[in-house]
């Protein structure tokens, strides 16, 4: 993680939010700063704990994770259609070749 490991803590922090960002912002805000923009990517960045990504996000987006049943599920879902390397991300974005 080196110099963004806690980046978002501290941008957070320093702009004084009084609400912070939702989760899915969160998640793709972390994506861009860690350039992960595949599975095996997200793969080498958690080390094969999600817990890492999972805590990140709770950090920035701690309101939105406390609303939400499942928070973990719904990171989970959102990436898995960001990024190259999951089913329902490559069926979504398949290139049609007619």
């Amino acid at each position: 993680m080196g110099i963004t490991e806690n980046f978002d803590e501290f941008v957070a922090i320093y702009h004084h939010n009084k609400k912070d960002i939702d989760i899915n912002k969160a998640l793709v805000q972390i994506l861009e700063t860690e350039s992960i923009k595949t599975k095996q990517d997200l793969e080498k960045f958690c080390k094969k704990d999600r817990s890492i990504l999972y805590n990140r996000v709770q950090s920035i987006s701690h309101t939105h994770w406390k609303i939400l049943k499942d928070p973990r599920a719904s990171i989970r879902a959102k990436y898995e259609t960001i990024l190259k390397g999951y089913k329902i991300h490559d069926k979504k974005h398949k290139v049609s070749h007619n």
